[in-house]
C-alpha cells in the first residue's frame, strides 16, 4: 500500500503496532477520508494499492504487515460503480483470500486472528445503501445548490445523447463543477484546498459512521494497548 499524499513521489507505507490502516480505491477516496479524521490521536494510515490491478494481492501483502507489526484495524473503501452487490462480493472474496473474516455487511466490524495479532476489519461502499454510484455521489447536493448548476444541466442535455451510465454522469457533474474554478486539476483534494467543495454535507454521514466505527474499535484511540490473541 502506498501513501498518495507522499510528495514528490508516493512511496510504500510503514506500519506500527495499534495502527488503523485504510485501503482506498483511489486518491479521491483517500482525500475525503483524510479530511474527516483530522481529530484522531493517531490518524489512520490511508493509502491505495501499489498494484492497482490486484487488490487481492494487496490485501495478502497487508495481512503479512498486520501480523508483523500488530496493526489493529483494517478498513476498505471502494465505489459501488454500477453494481453494489457485485462489489460487496468482490471485497469479501479479497478478504477471505488474505485470511480475514469478512464483515457480514458494510459498516460492521469483524474480528480476525492473524498469528498473535487480533485485527478488526470493516468496509464502506460509496455511496452507502445505493445500488450504484461512486465517491462523487456525495458531492451532488453541493453542486445542485450552486449557481453553476443550470449551466451543468445544459451540458448534461448534450451528454445524454451519448447514453452514459448514471455513474458516469455523476462523475461528469462533479468534475465539471470543479473545473469551472480549477481547470488545471479536477481532483477532490485540489477542490478541498481551493474551497470549491467540502465534506461538511449530511450526505457524508456514512463516511463519518465508517470512521467512527474504526475509531471506537481502535485501542490507541480509546487509550488502551493493541489487542493480542488469547
Amino acid at each position: 500500500m502506498i501513501d498518495p499524499f507522499d510528495r514528490p513521489k508516493p512511496g510504500p507505507m510503514s506500519f506500527d503496532g495499534g495502527d488503523t490502516v485504510i485501503l482506498c480505491e483511489g486518491f479521491d477516496e483517500c482525500a475525503v477520508l483524510r479530511r474527516l479524521c483530522g481529530d484522531w490521536k493517531r490518524p489512520p494510515k490511508i493509502g491505495i494499492c501499489q498494484d492497482e490491478k490486484s487488490q487481492a494481492s494487496e490485501l495478502k501483502g497487508l495481512a503479512i504487515q498486520i501480523r508483523k507489526h500488530g496493526v489493529a484495524l483494517l478498513g476498505l473503501v471502494f465505489d459501488a460503480e454500477n453494481d453494489r452487490n457485485a462489489r460487496i462480493a468482490e471485497i469479501k472474496k479479497w478478504l477471505r483470500g488474505a485470511g480475514f473474516k469478512p464483515p457480514k455487511a458494510p459498516l460492521q466490524v469483524e474480528r480476525s486472528s492473524l498469528g498473535d495479532t487480533v485485527v478488526r476489519t470493516a468496509y464502506l461502499i460509496n455511496p452507502h445503501d445505493e445500488e450504484r454510484g461512486a465517491i462523487e455521489t456525495y458531492f451532488l447536493p453541493q453542486v445542485r445548490r450552486a449557481q453553476r448548476w443550470p449551466c451543468i444541466q445544459r451540458l448534461l442535455t448534450c451528454y445524454d445523447k451519448q447514453e452514459p451510465t448514471d455513474v458516469l454522469k455523476e462523475k461528469l457533474i462533479v468534475r465539471t463543477f470543479i473545473a469551472h474554478k480549477n481547470g488545471r486539476n479536477t481532483g477532490l483534494n485540489a477542490a478541498f484546498n481551493a474551497n470549491i467543495l467540502s465534506c461538511d454535507d449530511d450526505s457524508f454521514e456514512p463516511v463519518r459512521r465508517f470512521l467512527s466505527l474504526l475509531r471506537e474499535a481502535s485501542p490507541v484511540e480509546q487509550g488502551g494497548k493493541r489487542t493480542k490473541r488469547r
